[in-house]
């Protein structure tokens, strides 16, 4: 989206920033033109290797004016608008039949990311340390929810 860096100029950053013990955000967009499924992945497993403190995972809704808007109203893959009443714009990928298409990739990325032990690991280990006992009690909380919905026979061993 001519931002003129690469992914090791983003790596880099990233490093340097967590080397000073500042808490890193990275935002991440799903739908860009010419994007594929393969190279969702590859954007979803760089958010995995970055293991920013937190992230989001969007779905572009071109603006007016922008690059994307105008070459996607030019070439008729723009869908919707922002009329009253009208879906938000997004651009049909000749993958995709309908937005949703998008947002589906959208939510396993949340999913893949925020359920990795080593994001989980890192996300209470911040908590801790800026003492929020009150954050680290909740996750704590759900996660065990979450695991024992999934498997009913392991907390039999582990008494909480």
């Amino acid at each position: 989206i001519k931002k003129d860096i690469n992914l090791k100029i983003i790596e880099t950053a990233f490093k340097r920033t967590e080397k000073f013990d500042i808490n890193v955000l990275g935002f991440f967009m799903i739908g860009n033109r010419e994007e594929t499924p393969k190279s969702i992945r590859e954007t979803i497993n760089f958010a995995k290797k970055l293991n920013p403190l937190y992230a989001t995972f969007t779905v572009l809704h071109p603006y007016p004016g922008t690059i994307d808007y105008e070459k996607a109203k030019e070439d008729g893959t723009l869908i919707g608008g922002y009329a009253p009443h009208e879906p938000l714009p997004w651009i049909k990928l000749p993958w995709t039949n309908k937005v949703d298409d998008l947002y589906k990739y959208s939510e396993m990325a949340y999913d893949e990311f925020y359920r990795r032990p080593r994001y989980i690991y890192k996300f209470l280990k911040s908590s801790i340390h800026q003492r929020n006992y009150n954050l680290t009690g909740y996750i704590l909380k759900n996660f065990y929810k979450k695991i024992s919905s999934i498997n009913t026979g392991w907390q039999n061993y582990i008494k909480i």
